[in-house]
């Protein structure tokens, strides 16, 4: 939890590491509870929210990392090179959903810190919104999505519903952005790769903030549902964690090829 702390901000390439910026909790939005991805995002109708759009076969995608003379830049779906930021979801205060004791910020978390030390290992840089428990307002995320540096954001998240029988992966991304849309597209084709889970498919929103205010790529992975009973099994495994930070390390690299 930040209170009247800071908690730093960490870039990662080349095997060094620095820290960049703090965190005050300046930003507004409610310490308690509250989704990051905004009010209105909580407890929507998956069937009716999402539409049915659906997800499309990835062309190429080596997996390769696209390096700028050889100085471990990268270049992104959107042509500019920039580091990718990496952002596991709620954190701190804000637990995410939660079922059975089982936190989604914890699953987040663990997910993208093993996907951070995947990237550090492809030569891949990377900026993590945060690396430990900590709670991170949204206009933060945003802040550090919106620099020059940056060539695309991933949020890394859990779902739940109200209905238990709902159950799957999927991608969100801010409807009439093609870019995000492309870069959703990539992310879903390889994140169900051996993961146990539905493919929901890709989703537009036009009321997710994060999405929304991003000045650059940017989607949301719902990893699976925490509310559903299989999912959450699979949630629980250092597999599933180990997987699904495979397949978005591989997402990311193939959307830099």
């Amino acid at each position: 939890m930040l209170g009247g702390g800071a908690s730093a901000i960490y870039i990662r390439g080349g095997g060094e590491e620095a820290a960049i910026g703090a965190l005050t909790g300046s930003g507004a939005g409610a310490a308690d509870g509250g989704s990051e991805l905004g009010a209105e995002f909580v407890g929507s109708e998956p069937g009716a929210e999402f539409g049915g759009s659906g997800a499309g076969a990835a062309d190429g995608g080596s997996g390769s990392v696209a390096a700028d003379g050889g100085s471990g830049r990268i270049t992104s779906v959107n042509g500019g090179a920039g580091y990718v930021v990496l952002d596991a979801g709620h954190g701190g205060s804000d637990p995410g959903t939660c079922e059975m004791g089982i936190y989604e910020k914890e699953i987040a978390l663990d997910i993208t810190l093993i996907a951070a030390k995947l990237l550090e290992e492809a030569g891949v840089e990377y900026i993590l919104t945060r690396g430990e428990d900590v709670y991170v307002p949204i206009e933060r995320r945003i802040e550090i999505a919106n620099n020059d540096t940056t060539a695309f954001i991933v949020s890394v998240h859990c779902d739940w519903y109200k209905h238990k029988s709902i159950n799957g992966t999927s991608t969100l991304y801010n409807s009439g952005d093609e870019d995000s849309k492309e870069l959703a597209k990539l992310m879903q084709s390889y994140l169900t790769f051996n993961l146990g889970t539905v493919d929901r498919e890709i989703h537009p929103h036009k009321d997710i903030v994060l999405l929304r205010e991003a000045q650059v790529p940017a989607v949301i992975i719902e990893l699976a549902f925490i509310s559903n009973k299989h999912d959450l099994s699979l949630l629980k495994t250092d597999k599933f964690k180990e997987q699904a930070a495979q397949n978005l390390v591989e997402g990311i690299c193939a959307a830099l090829a």
